[in-house]
């Protein structure tokens, strides 16, 4: 072309799958790149105990070597207090039920990041995995795990305390209402009884001023000493009418 006397070879992909699988692998490696040259991750939150963090990593290892039981994460990062999160970077499909099964019998802090709707651009790739929490999940992480369940059990707990303090107060609303509907059927039953008492001037054609005190003394128990003939039964079924 520029009437050089050597060709200069080029390479190019051919269209179909194999084109597409190649450029996917190589979005797979840059990604896995970038977190290793930068030491550095964003982080989602978990579960909203907690937050969303920016992690910068000590020490990175790639698809270098086996965790437990076949297990090979893209990276290993590990954290200035030895914490170590295994990334998956998902370009394909996502880690398998036997992977995940897998990572979470052995207790492994696990994070997904699915660059799949990402461009084969450094820059583009390089922002969305430092400074973005978008598009990446927790597998698994059993101490963020646990603080999630401690809250939930918190929350459950506070949930009880409410609705007992709650039925507490119903059941003393309900119990001062009863008081009181016992309170008004005292009061009309009294009402009614005095209803039918025999009248004040009844009385006193009816009775002796004595036998008069006696079935008028109803505030206390009352002891009426008298005689035969001093009109005993009188005064009882009196003060029982009164």
């Amino acid at each position: 072309r520029n009437g050089g006397e050597s060709n200069t070879p080029h390479f190019a992909h051919q269209s179909g799958k194999n084109c597409e699988g190649a450029y996917e692998e190589t979005k797979h490696r840059l990604a896995i790149q970038i977190i290793h040259d930068e030491k550095c991750v964003m982080l989602p939150s978990y579960k909203e105990v907690v937050d969303q963090e920016r992690v910068h990593f000590k020490d990175l290892i790639q698809e270098a070597r086996t965790l437990c039981d076949g297990i090979i994460p893209d990276i290993v990062g590990i954290r200035d207090d030895n914490t170590r999160i295994c990334i998956e970077i998902r370009y394909t499909h996502a880690v398998d039920e036997d992977k995940l099964s897998k990572i979470k019998s052995h207790k492994l802090n696990c994070l997904e990041i699915d660059i799949r709707n990402h461009q084969l651009d450094e820059k583009e790739l390089r922002e969305f995995l430092i400074e973005s929490t978008q598009d990446r999940v927790w597998l698994n992480h059993p101490e963020y795990e646990n603080r999630y369940l401690e809250s939930e059990a918190r929350k459950k707990e506070e949930q009880e305390k409410v609705e007992k303090r709650k039925r507490e107060e119903f059941e003393e609303y309900e119990r001062i209402a009863r008081e009181k509907e016992l309170e008004r059927i005292k009061r009309e039953e009294s009402e009614r009884i005095k209803s039918l008492r025999p009248l004040p001037t009844e009385l006193e054609k009816a009775l002796n001023p004595a036998q008069l005190e006696a079935v008028q003394c109803i505030d206390a128990p009352s002891l009426v000493i008298a005689g035969a003939g001093s009109g005993k039964t009188r005064v009882l079924t009196y003060k029982i009418a009164y």
